[in-house]
């Protein structure tokens, strides 16, 4: 005689973006609205995924430049600077667009 499969108690797992109840899942990517998540602790916390390097590359990159757009705008560099700053900036916000995670 064959045991009826149980149904999985609920775990409480949720998605951190959306809230889909995640108990039986098997894969680390939210089948509701495509989120990565991983498991932090036994406990079953749920967090996203930390970014990629490069993405993290492109914050300073970011920072930088919109700073050189600041600084041309009260004088205290050229305005050719700040033209620089003001495509690294673009540059490395697209960039940041482009890489997912």
């Amino acid at each position: 005689m064959d045991a009826e499969p149980t149904p999985q108690s609920d775990t409480g797992l949720k998605c951190p973006r959306c809230g889909y109840n995640l108990t039986a899942m098997t894969s680390n990517t939210c089948p509701e609205c495509g989120e990565r998540f991983v498991l932090t602790n036994s406990q079953g916390y749920l967090a996203k995924f930390p970014p990629s390097k490069l993405r993290q590359a492109c914050r300073p990159i970011w920072a930088f430049g919109a700073g050189l757009v600041v600084a041309s705008w009260f004088h205290m560099v050229p305005p050719f600077v700040g033209w620089i700053g003001f495509f690294t900036t673009v540059a490395a916000w697209l960039l940041s667009l482009i890489v997912k995670r």
